[in-house]
């Protein structure tokens, strides 16, 4: 469970080249420059044609005739949340009792002191050390610095200063009034300056565990800074400190949350504090990027975090900064947070409701209201297309994201008509064999299980035979099959043809599942073969267990066409069996689907006009002659990543 809160470092070191990094926050002076430069939009369409055609993980589920009854949607429960201290005893200590915390220490380290400390390379997925010097103690902060890498003194002195009298009040005033720097485990929270690769900065909650859990912890509360790309003593530093310290506050209050919520609080954060954040501008050039999920490639992130972080921009806005308080300190996580602090605000709809309010805004008006804010014209949303004329076309919309239409001014008044699948994939897959698989559900930090019972007292070989089909963050999530022959008491995980044991940075328990089933761009089906001979004689436990990290989810893992022979045991999954599920759901991979549309219409006085959309996300309106409008329109669906198809017509 990594558990990683960065600051992308090539995102940030386009935005320091171009000079784009300037603050946002009232009291910051305006930007100056020109930020990366905005991708084409998609062309005029000037001809009543479809769009290009989607891509191929764009498959919509058709939605049922009139004449049919659609079978109940199968709800889909928070997945449960990991303990890593308990699921490091259970699975490789192999005793009952969880692993106890680290004890508080109390340390008063004189400037001098040298250390190892391990270091994680997040793009490369390895760990390495360096060694260190103690160079400045703050009230709250050790200040370290990477033997062989110059930094001046007095910007530590600098740092330490702006740490104390600005992050450190900023932090617990704007997200959690009771974090402790030292996570209660120590006097102070430890900054270490060096070189990071891949990252501005990091924050690793897992430095706060002990080494049984994961042998690179440092057992410290600790900050990570790379200062071959962040300067101390700098703005930008300023910045990337306030945005992890954020991470290390969240984790005492919620450790569990989110990437988005995390992201976009620790962005929302650097900026109220008055620091430069920048990544913004990713997100407009790239409305379609899903709120709710975080990319899995560090290059891919920077629309991520401009989304979650206007999205909290936007929340603090309409709300109030207690929304984000709220969001950082409530046990609950990711859209179900969002949804108990919005019901308590009045909206019933919870984010489903408040997303397209929030598209309509990045259009209107994504700088907030916030006159500092100069980034050469790049503050415009991207148009997925243009429409000259009248005519029937198509488009596709991510989840919890946006599509924008522009629609040229028509010289008759037309009928806008808008038509979606009221049903979508949960999962980009085809069952093997009838309609239901078992699906691990998805999530940050969760540990779901899936198990049953089987008597192999007759037998003298078996052997589990089974469908597999995942996309896991490769090598940082992991499936594994196992087997206990005690009652639960312990644990043996189960190698396969699939598993890998290959870990290097520490988050395996054994041969496990991860990366993509099948090995190509897409997850697909693969056929398992795992030996229970070993247990033959014997009454075994058989589970399937997914253990994932806390920085970013993927589809997850499914099952289906169970079978051991052996024992005459056969289940397609059609229906529930004798298995006990704790996060697992039995799924028909179909969820409902929501679209939302809004119409502005372009002028000397804007105007925003709502598309009433019906159950089966049909709708419609007028549109005036002469009048250029833009149409936003958002989908929503739960616990998916798969997009959506849409159809509209001009007539």
């Amino acid at each position: 469970m990594k558990s990683l809160r960065p600051v992308i470092a090539l995102l940030i070191a386009a935005c320091l080249i171009v000079a784009a990094c300037e603050s946002d926050a009232p009291s910051s002076p305006t930007a100056t420059a020109t930020p990366p430069t905005r991708e084409p939009t998609a062309p005029l369409v000037s001809a009543p044609s479809p769009s290009p055609s989607p891509s191929p993980t764009a498959t919509a589920a058709p939605a049922p005739t009139p004449t049919q009854s659609p079978p109940p949607f199968i709800p889909i429960p928070s997945p449960p949340r990991g303990d890593p201290r308990e699921i490091a005893a259970r699975l490789r200590l192999k005793q009952e009792r969880p692993i106890p915390p680290l004890p508080r220490r109390e340390t008063d380290y004189q400037t001098g002191r040298e250390e190892t400390f391990n270091i994680l390379d997040l793009d490369g997925r390895k760990s390495f050390t360096i060694d260190a010097e103690l160079r400045f103690v703050s009230p709250n902060a050790y200040f370290y610095v990477q033997k062989g890498r110059s930094v001046s003194g007095q910007s530590l002195e600098q740092s330490a200063r702006e740490l104390e009298e600005k992050i450190i009040p900023a932090v617990k005033r704007l997200a959690n009034p009771s974090w402790q720097p030292g996570a209660g485990l120590d006097s102070r929270i430890s900054i270490l300056h060096g070189d990071i690769p891949g990252l501005a900065g990091y924050f690793n909650p897992l430095d706060e565990l002990p080494k049984e859990v994961n042998r690179f912890t440092n057992q410290r509360p600790m900050v990570y800074i790379n200062v071959a790309l962040i300067v101390p003593g700098t703005p930008q530093y300023f910045a990337t400190l306030t945005h992890e310290l954020q991470h290390a506050a969240q984790a005492q209050a919620d450790p569990n949350e989110e990437s988005w919520i995390q992201e976009g609080a620790s962005e929302y954060l650097a900026e109220a504090a008055g620091y430069p954040v920048s990544l913004y501008p990713f997100f407009l050039r790239q409305p379609d990027t899903q709120l709710t999920t975080w990319a899995d490639e560090l290059s891919n992130t920077g629309a991520n975090y401009g989304a979650a972080h206007l999205f909290m921009r936007y929340l603090a806005k309409r709300f109030g900064p207690e929304a984000i308080i709220a969001l950082v300190t409530d046990p609950k996580q990711s859209v179900e947070s969002v949804n108990a602090f919005l019901r308590t605000r009045g909206v019933a709809g919870g984010l489903d409701e408040v997303m397209i309010d929030f598209a309509v805004q990045n259009y209107l008006d994504p700088a907030y209201g916030r006159s500092t804010i100069s980034v050469g014209g790049a503050q415009e949303v991207a148009i997925a297309q243009r429409i000259a004329q009248a005519g029937s076309y198509r488009g596709q919309v991510r989840q919890y994201a946006a599509d924008y239409i522009e629609i040229a001014p028509l010289q008759a008044e037309s009928r806008l008509t808008i038509e979606a699948p009221a049903v979508t994939p949960l999962l980009p897959l085809t069952p093997p064999s009838g309609r239901f698989v078992w699906w691990s559900n998805r999530g940050d930090n969760i540990d779901s299980k899936l198990t049953a019972q089987f008597d192999l007292t007759r037998v003298t070989q078996a052997t589990l035979q089974l469908k597999l089909w995942y996309d896991l963050e490769r090598l940082y999530d992991y499936a594994y099959v196992m087997a206990s022959k005690d009652g639960g008491k312990t644990w043996e995980i189960l190698q396969g043809r699939h598993t890998t044991a290959e870990d290097p940075i520490g988050q395996s328990f054994g041969h496990g599942y991860t990366g993509r089933s099948g090995g190509g761009q897409q997850a697909a089906w693969v056929d398992e073969s795992i030996d229970l001979s070993a247990y033959a004689g014997r009454t075994i436990l058989l589970r399937f267990e997914l253990v994932g990290d806390g920085g970013i989810n993927n589809h997850g893992f499914a099952i289906d066409d169970i079978r051991i022979a052996a024992v005459n045991f056969s289940d397609d999954v059609e229906s529930p069996g004798n298995w006990q599920a704790e996060g697992f759901v039995r799924t028909d991979n179909r969820v409902p689907q929501r679209l939302a549309a809004r119409l502005i219409a372009l002028g000397e006085r804007r105007t925003v006009l709502d598309i009433a959309l019906d159950d089966q996300n049909r709708g419609g309106i007028f549109l005036a002659p002469g009048v250029r409008y833009i149409l936003v329109i958002v989908a929503t669906a739960p616990a998916t990543s798969v997009p959506v198809e849409y159809a509209y017509t001009v007539r």
